[in-house]
C-alpha cells in the first residue's frame, strides 16, 4: 500500500473504502498486494498439509488459491494449476521489484527473488479496467524461455 493510499484509508473524516483505495494502486502496488497474499496462503497451506489426504490438501489449496486472485485479476481469468511449497515462490520481504514500465492501460512489474543458489525473475503483467490495475499474467523468466505461473 502507497502512503498516500494509507493516509487516505485513515484521513478523519474523509470516507475512502477499500475499493476506492484499490482504484489508486499502482501496478508495483498490486504486486506486492499479490506477494504478501500469495506468501500468506501459501503458508497456511503448507501448515494444513498434515491434517488433511493428498487429495483433500489440493482440493484446498486450489480452492483457496482461487478466492485469494479473485482480489487481483478479472472475473474470467482462468490460471494454472496451483503449486505451492515449503519455499513459497513469491515473499514480498526478499521478492524486490526492480523495474515498472506501463504504457497505456497496460504494465510490466519485474522482480528478483534471490535464493541461495538461484535468483529467479518474475514478470508480472497487468492490465488496467474499470478504474484499476489487474494482474493478468505471473511468469518466471529464465535463459530458456517464459513460463507461466499465475
Amino acid at each position: 500500500m502507497t502512503l498516500l493510499t494509507g493516509l487516505l484509508l485513515c484521513w478523519p473524516g474523509l470516507k475512502v473504502g477499500a475499493a476506492q483505495a484499490a482504484e489508486m494502486a499502482s501496478p508495483a502496488d498490486i504486486v506486492v498486494a499479490f506477494q504478501t497474499d500469495y506468501l500468506r496462503w501459501n503458508n497456511q497451506t503448507m501448515a494444513a498439509k498434515a491434517d488433511h489426504t493428498p487429495a483433500d490438501n489440493i482440493a484446498m489449496a486450489e480452492k483457496t488459491y482461487r478466492e485469494m486472485l479473485k482480489k487481483y485479476t478479472l472475473p474470467d481469468f482462468v490460471g494454472e494449476p496451483v503449486a505451492y511449497s515449503s519455499e513459497p515462490m513469491h515473499d514480498p520481504a526478499k521478492e524486490k521489484i526492480v523495474s515498472v514500465k506501463t504504457q497505456g492501460g497496460a504494465a510490466v512489474v519485474v522482480t528478483k527473488f534471490p535464493q541461495q543458489y538461484y535468483t529467479p525473475t518474475y514478470e508480472y503483467r497487468l492490465v488496467y479496467q474499470q478504474h484499476r490495475w489487474y494482474l493478468t499474467a505471473v511468469d518466471l523468466v529464465d535463459d530458456d524461455g517464459k513460463y507461466p505461473s499465475l
